[in-house]
C-alpha cells in the first residue's frame, strides 16, 4: 500500500451512543491509552449534520494512521440518527461500532437536567411538559427524550447494514460498575482481547449541578453549535466546555422523577425493551424498576 492510500484509510471504530450514557467518560478513557488515536473532538457529528463537508474534511480530523494504534471518535447523536447507519457504512463497511445504552427512563431524566441546565429547554418546564412538548425530529437532540430511548429500533437499523458481530452493545449500569468486566469488554471489542486499559478507569455518574443563568448558556451554546456545523469542531466544542464549567452551579442534590410519571415511562418503553432484550440476547430486568 501506498504512503496515500495509507494515509487515506478509514476510520477504524465510532461510538454511536447513546447520549447521557457515559460516553464521555469512555472517551476520556480511551485518550489515555497509547494505542488510540481519537479524532481531534469527541463529537465530529459528521454521519449526521456534518455529512455535506465531504470525506476529505472527516479525513483531517484525524491524525494519520500509525502501526498498532486504533482510530475512532464518538458522536452519540448517531444512535438515533435516521442517516448515519448507511453513511457509516458507505464509508468503511468493516467499522466496528459501540454503543452504550442505559436505563431509558433515568436516560431520559438525565436529558432533560442537562438540556433545561444549558437553556436548550426552558428553566420553568417540568420534565412532564418537556415530555408532552416532545416532538422528535431529526437534528434537534434535546427534543428526543422519549425517541432517544428506543433503542430496539435505533440499533435495527443499524443492523440492516452492519453484522452483529461488528457492533458491540454495552450498558450503562454494568459499564460504571467497577466490579463489573464490561469496560474491559469494551476495549477487547475496540482494541483486542488482551489489550491493557492504563491507567485503570470506569465509567463514573456525573454528578447533578443545578442550572444558572440559562439565557447566557443558551447563547454560548447556540454559537459552539453553529462553529460545529461551521466546521470549527473543536473550537466550539471548547466554547461549550468553558460555558458548562463557568456557569455550572455548584453541585446539589439531584432532583427525583415523580414516581407516577417513572411508572408512564416503564410502561412505555417495556415493548421496545422486551424487544431489545431479545435482540441482544441479554436480560434487562434491571430496567423494569
Amino acid at each position: 500500500m501506498s504512503l496515500d492510500a495509507d494515509r487515506h484509510a478509514p476510520i477504524d471504530v465510532i461510538g454511536i451512543g447513546a447520549q447521557k450514557a457515559g460516553t464521555t467518560s469512555l472517551w476520556a478513557t480511551l485518550r489515555h491509552q497509547p494505542w488510540f488515536t481519537g479524532a481531534q473532538a469527541k463529537e465530529l457529528h459528521y454521519f449526521n449534520f456534518n455529512h455535506h463537508r465531504g470525506v476529505a474534511w472527516y479525513r483531517d480530523q484525524f491524525p494519520p494512521p500509525a502501526p498498532g494504534r486504533v482510530r475512532g471518535e464518538i458522536t452519540p447523536d448517531y444512535l438515533w440518527s435516521r442517516a448515519a447507519p448507511l453513511r457509516m457504512y458507505r464509508y468503511n463497511p468493516g467499522l466496528r461500532l459501540v454503543a452504550i445504552l442505559r436505563n431509558p427512563v433515568d436516560r431520559a431524566f438525565s436529558a432533560f437536567l442537562h438540556a433545561r441546565r444549558l437553556g436548550a429547554i426552558p428553566r420553568r418546564r417540568t420534565f412532564e411538559e418537556a415530555l408532552a412538548l416532545e416532538t422528535p425530529r431529526y437534528g434537534s437532540p434535546w427534543s428526543n427524550l422519549v425517541e432517544g430511548g428506543l433503542y430496539f429500533r435505533q440499533l435495527q437499523r443499524f443492523r440492516e447494514h452492519f453484522p452483529p458481530e461488528q457492533l458491540h452493545v454495552a450498558l450503562f449500569e454494568e459499564m460504571t460498575d467497577p466490579s463489573d468486566p464490561a469496560l474491559e469488554v469494551t476495549i477487547a471489542f475496540i482494541a483486542g482481547p488482551g489489550t491493557a486499559i492504563s491507567p485503570v478507569h470506569h465509567l463514573h455518574r456525573n454528578p447533578f449541578r443545578p442550572d444558572r443563568l440559562p439565557w447566557v448558556q443558551r447563547n454560548l451554546r447556540a454559537g459552539a453549535g453553529l462553529l460545529q456545523r461551521s466546521g470549527f469542531t473543536r473550537t466550539g466544542q471548547r466554547l461549550h466546555a468553558a460555558a458548562v464549567s463557568l456557569l455550572a452551579g455548584p453541585r446539589a442534590q439531584r432532583p427525583e422523577m415523580d414516581p407516577a410519571t417513572r411508572a408512564l415511562l416503564l410502561e412505555r418503553f417495556a415493548p421496545e425493551n422486551a424487544a431489545l432484550a431479545t435482540l441482544l440476547r441479554k436480560d434487562l430486568r434491571r430496567w423494569d424498576r
